[in-house]
């Protein structure tokens, strides 16, 4: 019997290999970008470890937050319906005020939110909270974990460090999966 855990590494690693052409799929091929990045946050509740401070409860539910204008739209809801994470359901909440940021596990910060990275990033650094987001040179900037795209292909890079500071811990399946990304300044 396969475990869950080897059910997701598995699909982490199609994941990884998926292409989001508009051949691949019926939507847009924004669509089907987005797609494979709110299953990616999905997968990233699974294969990163918090902090046990970084929840109030044992019953409090896993919050996956966007931060900007929302590029998924219904589709990461769609991907977190009826999903757990480490036996935790998960929500996806969209934010726009900045106060609210620690009341998440996972921020995706869209490019809309780029004018703000900084202050975002800055506010966040004391909390163990797992940054994400497809801006350009995410990682480099002080981020978490940046998605980027090589040959229509979903890639990530990850900067430990900056996991390491909030006491935060990607499994090693993943790292190794990941350009792995430690700017000077760390």
């Amino acid at each position: 019997m396969v475990s869950k855990l080897s059910f997701q590494l598995r699909f982490l690693l199609l994941l990884l290999g998926c292409h989001f052409s508009a051949a691949t799929f019926a939507n847009p091929p924004v669509a089907a970008e987005y797609q494979v990045k709110a299953a990616f946050l999905y997968n990233f509740a699974n294969f990163v470890t918090w902090p046990s401070s970084a929840f109030t409860s044992n019953q409090q539910a896993f919050r996956i937050c966007i931060f900007g204008l929302d590029p998924f739209e219904l589709i990461l809801d769609n991907v977190l319906e009826n999903q757990n994470a480490k036996g935790r359901k998960i929500i996806a909440v969209r934010l726009s005020d900045i106060n609210d940021l620690s009341n998440c596990h996972i921020v995706f910060i869209s490019q809309s939110a780029q004018y703000q990275l900084k202050n975002l990033l800055n506010r966040l650094s004391s909390y163990a909270v797992l940054t994400v987001s497809d801006i350009p040179n995410f990682a480099l900037e002080g981020g978490m974990i940046e998605l980027f795209t090589v040959d229509n292909k979903i890639r990530l890079a990850i900067n430990p460090n900056k996991l390491e500071q909030v006491g935060i811990k990607a499994d090693a399946n993943l790292l190794r999966l990941s350009k792995i990304v430690r700017p000077v300044q760390d």
